[in-house]
């Protein structure tokens, strides 16, 4: 039974990370897998993340379409004293964006390859309740902090449906700037195996794209998210002791979907 519970969790995971349409939200956590009960409390404590973040909804200004971000990465964390834990990791970014040329109120779209991605953070516990009776589990809410930033090369740039691929001769110049940050309050429910959270967060980025085409310079300069507030909600599943999986959805600043397998040692 134990193993039958296992294989459910990891083709789950599979599903979700193969069926993605495009991802790198600001993946948040679940506050009650971060911070164990009183009785396994330790002064320090470290926890391990893979973490695959998928946007697929995102507006920002001077965008035709949403933005669509991948990110796939690691995540290492130091807890202390079950309180506060610090967190960094890094991965890999892919990007597609289309937008209105601010200098030559031209259409221009943009793919990215896989580039380097970088994170940080901080999550801090707020608030914890035992609640005997309800199914004997622990409530635990947590305020999170996240930066991300990369610097991203083009593989391909399309200038009013003319497609070069890159390098090209014409394309002399390309830069992208992207980051991203948010801040969330978010409240987990420890039942065991099982732990549900729902969390609200204001997020924000900034993306700065300019390429420059035979002498004419096509820009979008820095461009903001449209929507600040956001809500989520997410699950994670034990799999075997100190390790959990999770999926996490956001909705309303972006729509996007994250999921990650954690241990905490």
């Amino acid at each position: 039974m134990k193993y039958m519970k296992f294989i459910c969790v990891v083709l789950s995971v599979i599903f979700l990370l193969t069926t993605q349409t495009n991802l790198y939200a600001a993946y948040t956590g679940n506050p009650s897998r971060l911070f164990p009960p009183k009785e396994d409390v330790k002064t320090f404590s470290v926890h391990a993340e893979g973490v695959a973040d998928i946007i697929y909804d995102r507006d920002g200004k001077h965008q035709i379409d949403d933005m669509k971000v991948n990110f796939y990465g690691g995540v290492i964390g130091i807890g202390y004293k079950n309180w506060c834990t610090l967190y960094g990791g890094a991965g890999s970014i892919t990007t597609e964006e289309t937008f209105i040329a601010t200098t030559e109120d031209t259409k221009v779209k943009w793919e990215s390859d896989y580039a380097f991605a970088w994170l940080g953070g901080a999550t801090f516990k707020l608030y914890e309740k035992e609640l005997e009776n309800f199914y004997n589990s622990r409530l635990l809410c947590s305020f999170d902090v996240q930066y991300r930033g990369t610097n991203i090369d083009a593989d391909t740039i399309t200038i009013d449906s003319v497609e070069y691929d890159v390098p090209h001769s014409d394309i002399s110049h390309f830069s992208m700037e992207y980051n991203d940050w948010h801040v969330a309050v978010v409240c987990g429910l420890d039942m065991g195996m099982f732990s549900p959270y729902v969390g609200g967060k204001y997020s924000d980025f900034e993306s700065c794209v300019r390429v420059t085409k035979s002498g004419t310079v096509y820009q979008k300069d820095n461009a903001e998210a449209d929507n600040n507030f956001g809500v989520l909600i997410g699950l994670s599943i034990d799999i075997i002791d100190s390790v959990s999986a999770s999926v996490e959805a956001s909705f309303i600043d972006e729509n996007s979907i994250s999921c990650s397998a954690s241990w905490i040692f």
